[in-house]
């Protein structure tokens, strides 16, 4: 599950802009709190300054609390999909499991999303 919460945590940083040569960014988080002065003929000198870092580890955690979020959803009909799901043909399992996931989507979103709605539908 971690291996899993790493690579959705690259794959946003990568979304981000960074390149997939940089280093992990849990591992970044301990270098990056204590500022370091770059070489300052380095491109990377002229485009990040420590204050851009740190909104970028505030965006990082901002996301892997999403995807904490994500993996840890509550909802019985999610948990009446996984019961169903052994007993399921391998077709009506991959389906399954794209409702599932479908199903989690929606609670991030929900969760995320300002609660202005009247009723659990938007009604």
């Amino acid at each position: 599950m971690a291996d899993d919460l790493d690579k959705a945590i690259r794959q946003i940083a990568q979304m981000f802009g960074a390149s997939q040569n940089a280093p992990d960014p849990g591992d970044s988080a301990q270098e990056s709190a204590q500022p370091h002065q770059p070489d300052p003929g380095s491109s990377l000198a002229q485009t990040y300054n420590p204050d851009t870092m740190r909104d970028n580890l505030g965006i990082l955690s901002k996301a892997r609390e999403m995807i904490d979020s994500f993996n840890n959803v509550s909802d019985s009909r999610i948990n009446l999909l996984y019961s169903i799901q052994p007993f399921l043909s391998p077709a009506r399992q991959s389906s399954c499991a794209s409702c599932i996931q479908l199903l989690k989507i929606v609670a991030v979103i929900s969760a995320i999303t300002p609660q202005n709605q009247s009723g659990p539908r938007g009604e």
